[in-house]
């Protein structure tokens, strides 16, 4: 029985380093203009000021407020847990089942799956770095020779 495998957004990497960072340094600034222009002028654009100090609190706690899109693959099958893409029955699936999967190929920032009819759906993975598509991929190639699919390179 294999142990199932995580696929979460990684906070460590440099993208997001620089969106929280641009994000405090925008806070400072908008709450530094706002002390000068208070004490100099003494009248402040109190709805730019809920504006700016909230939409640099967006980009300063960036993606920790934010739902975390997850991918976890097991034996029983593929979960996505958080996509706002895939939540609504609508626009996809939230679960595939590996009895109705033929083959499985990842592509750069992809999952592609084909089904059983021969159509294929594609997965975009959440921000991830190198080494967790290393994982997947080797966690992939792992599961499809027990369950006696075909991984495509």
């Amino acid at each position: 029985m294999m142990e199932p495998f995580e696929l979460t957004v990684d906070t460590e990497t440099i993208y997001v380093k620089i969106i929280r960072f641009l994000g405090t340094f925008l806070m400072g600034f908008f709450i530094g203009s706002i002390i000068m222009k208070y004490q100099y002028d003494n009248s402040v654009d109190w709805m730019n000021v809920l504006i700016g100090v909230g939409g640099s609190a967006t980009f300063a706690f960036f993606p920790g407020l934010g739902r975390k899109p997850k991918l976890q693959i097991s034996p029983e099958g593929i979960f996505l847990k958080n996509y706002s893409n895939y939540s609504s029955p609508l626009f996809g699936k939230k679960k595939y089942t590996w009895d109705t999967i033929t083959a499985v190929n990842l592509k750069k920032n992809k999952i592609q799956l084909t089904n059983s009819i021969g159509s294929t759906e594609k997965i975009k993975l959440p921000l991830h770095t190198k080494e967790q598509v290393d994982n997947l991929r080797n966690y992939l190639k792992k599961i499809t020779q027990n369950k006696d699919i075909v991984y495509q390179e």
